[in-house]
């Protein structure tokens, strides 16, 4: 983790050529560059940001859905944590250059007064020969919830095992939803696909932040939380659980499903073993599945 003294920090920041700035511990921003300045002042910002909790603004941007909100959130989170996030956040930016592609690196800090800071970069990668990361993220992730899939989540899960000593326990869960069938069978594909673009988002504000919610395959999902006890699994589960609100309504059409959530928590690499061998494609059998079982649905 980098230490940055006051005196370099202005010179430091303006040295660079992206947009950046500094949070303290609670992610409020304290410092941003002569890029950052410049980038507010050309497309119309009405203020530096400075004194603003990045946090909430990247909570108000997820309730409006903009893209990497939550994600930038995430990552801000990881970093205070003094934890290097696992993959920068790409997101569009439509400016008065026109529609842009930038990412987010969030690095950890230590601070001079010795407290956990953030240095922010928001990188411009709509150039050529920066496109290459954004097709990643594009393979990466489900494109019907934005959701990392099943790829992604075998990278996550394969790194946090290998950092289970220094993790201490890892929480796998997964989530069934059932009924899907029925939809499609009565309204379609397209129905069934609207459920699942409803339900992902009410999940994703339940998981903790830096930790990952994605989809596993037609019907489930995973969530991996790092450093929580069963204690803690269960409750998140329940909350997760508690989100599926059974019918959901789109239009005149009213849909019924349900949701069942499996845990199981890992605290070394010996029973993370086959978890993560039979992630990578080995099992074929139910018996051998990379997922926790599921808990009931819930009766109707």
């Amino acid at each position: 983790m980098a230490q940055v003294s006051e005196p370099s920090v202005a010179a430091l920041l303006d040295a660079l050529p992206w947009p950046a700035a500094v949070l303290d511990r609670d992610a409020v921003v304290t410092r941003v560059n002569r890029a950052w300045r410049d980038f507010g002042d050309a497309n119309g910002a009405a203020s530096s940001g400075v004194g603003a909790s990045y946090l909430r603004v990247c909570a108000a941007g997820a309730t409006a859905d903009a893209p990497g909100a939550a994600e930038a959130a995430a990552a801000v989170a990881s970093a205070l944590a003094g934890r290097q996030p696992p993959s920068p956040v790409a997101y569009p930016c439509t400016n008065v250059l026109g529609p842009r592609w930038f990412e987010l690196h969030a690095e950890p800090l230590l601070l001079a007064d010795g407290q956990p800071g953030v240095l922010l970069l928001h990188v411009d990668v709509t150039t050529t020969g920066q496109r290459a990361n954004m097709l990643r993220t594009a393979v990466l992730h489900d494109p019907l919830t934005g959701l990392p899939n099943r790829q992604l989540l075998n990278e996550r899960l394969g790194s946090a095992i290998r950092r289970l000593g220094q993790l201490g326990s890892l929480a796998v869960l997964s989530l069934t939803v059932h009924g899907l069938t029925e939809v499609r069978r009565q309204h379609g594909r397209e129905l069934a696909d609207l459920v699942l673009a409803e339900l992902a988002p009410r999940w994703a504000r339940q998981v903790p932040p830096g930790d990952m919610l994605g989809r596993w395959d037609d019907e489930e999902f995973v969530v991996l939380v790092e450093n929580a006890d069963a204690r803690q699994a269960d409750e998140l589960a329940s909350r997760l659980q508690a989100e599926e609100s059974g019918r959901v309504q789109f239009g005149g059409t009213e849909v019924a499903v349900t949701v069942s959530v499996g845990v199981r928590v890992l605290h070394d690499e010996t029973n993370a073993l086959e978890l993560i061998n039979a992630a990578g494609g080995v099992a074929s059998t139910p018996e051998q599945s990379p997922l926790p079982p599921p808990r009931p649905a819930p009766r109707e």
